[in-house]
C-alpha cells in the first residue's frame, strides 16, 4: 500500500491509531499501534482528518465533512451538496459548503471547519447548528488585535490545536 500525496494525519486520543488523509487515493489510512495500514473510508479525495474523544474520525472531502464512528458507520456530517455558503444558525448537513478543511474538534463536542471557498471559520455545535465562528468571509490579511469575526482569512486550511491554552490558531493557505 503507498501513500499518494497524504495532506493529514491525526491520532485518536487513545493513542492507539494514526489516521492519514490519503488525498490522490482518495481514502484515509488508519496505521494501528501494531504497524498495519488499512483503508477505513473510500470514494473521494480527503484532506484532513481529527478524531473525537470518543474515537470518531471526521474528514473533509471536497465539499463536506464525514464522520466515521468508533464502530466504523459513516454519514454525512456538515455540507454534501455541491460548492455554497452553509451560512448561519441552519443544519450543518446537506446543504452547500465551502471546498471545506480542517475539522477540529473541542472535548466539548463542538467541530471547527476550515471553509476555504468562503473564507471563514465554521462552528457546529454538537446539535448540528453551524455558525460562522472566525472572518467577514473576504479574503485578506486585515483583522490583527480585533474580534475574530471581524477578521479576514484567506483560504483557512486547518489549524493546530494547542490543548494547553485550549486556543484554535487558523492556518491561511495564501497569506497577503
Amino acid at each position: 500500500m503507498q501513500l499518494a500525496n497524504p495532506r493529514g494525519l491525526a491520532w485518536d486520543s487513545f493513542g492507539n491509531s494514526l489516521a492519514i488523509a490519503d488525498s490522490n487515493n482518495n481514502r484515509i489510512r488508519l496505521v494501528g499501534a501494531g504497524g498495519a495500514m488499512n483503508s477505513v473510508t473510500a470514494g473521494a479525495a480527503t484532506y484532513t482528518a481529527a478524531f473525537s474523544a470518543a474515537g470518531d474520525l471526521y474528514y473533509s472531502v471536497a465539499y463536506a465533512v464525514r464522520r466515521r464512528t468508533a464502530a466504523g458507520a459513516i454519514s454525512l456530517f456538515a455540507g454534501g451538496n455541491g460548492l455554497g455558503d452553509l451560512g448561519d444558525g441552519g443544519l450543518a448537513h446537506g446543504g452547500p459548503a465551502g471546498a471545506d478543511r480542517g475539522p477540529g474538534l473541542r472535548a466539548d463536542g463542538t467541530v471547527y471547519i476550515g471553509d476555504l471557498s468562503n473564507h471563514r471559520i465554521r462552528a457546529v455545535s454538537p446539535g448540528g447548528t453551524i455558525r460562522a465562528h472566525a472572518a467577514t468571509g473576504t479574503p485578506g490579511p486585515g483583522g490583527d488585535g480585533g474580534a475574530a469575526l471581524a477578521a479576514q482569512l484567506n483560504q483557512p486550511y486547518g489549524w493546530p490545536w494547542i490543548p494547553i491554552t485550549t486556543s484554535l490558531w487558523p492556518i491561511s493557505r495564501i497569506s497577503g
